[in-house]
């Protein structure tokens, strides 16, 4: 990881990814976006006397408009991805690693109580 808390406190937006999944560099990791915030909470110093809501911020909205993809908010129209946790705050989120009660992508459920869902033949 970088120095996060030095690029954060110049001002420059940091957003939190991972592409390396149990592959030849990293082959005990995980995708889990919220494994890898709980990482850099470890690793880094986290400029923000609320830390918790500062990782999920970096990896969702920060690390949307990094890649250009940058949420318009929940309404009828938008595109549906999004994950619902079994987490009532930020900090639970992190330490608990909760199940994820739902995974939505483009609006269809991929995930359900934790169980990934069969991919629908599109054929």
């Amino acid at each position: 990881p970088t120095r996060v808390d030095d690029l954060m406190n110049a001002g420059i937006s940091i957003g939190i990814g991972t592409d390396n999944t149990q592959d030849y560099f990293i082959p005990l990791n995980s995708p889990d976006i919220l494994l890898a915030s709980l990482f850099l909470a470890y690793e880094r110093e986290i400029p923000s006397d609320n830390i918790p809501e500062t990782l999920l911020l970096m990896a969702t909205e920060k690390a949307s408009d990094i890649i250009g993809s940058s949420p318009t908010g929940l309404h009828i129209g938008s595109q549906a991805d999004l994950v619902l946790l079994d987490a009532e705050s930020a900090q639970e989120a992190l330490i608990q690693l909760p199940s994820r009660i739902a995974v939505l992508k483009r609006g269809r459920c991929t995930v359900r109580e934790n169980r990934l869902l069969p991919f629908p033949n599109t054929n």
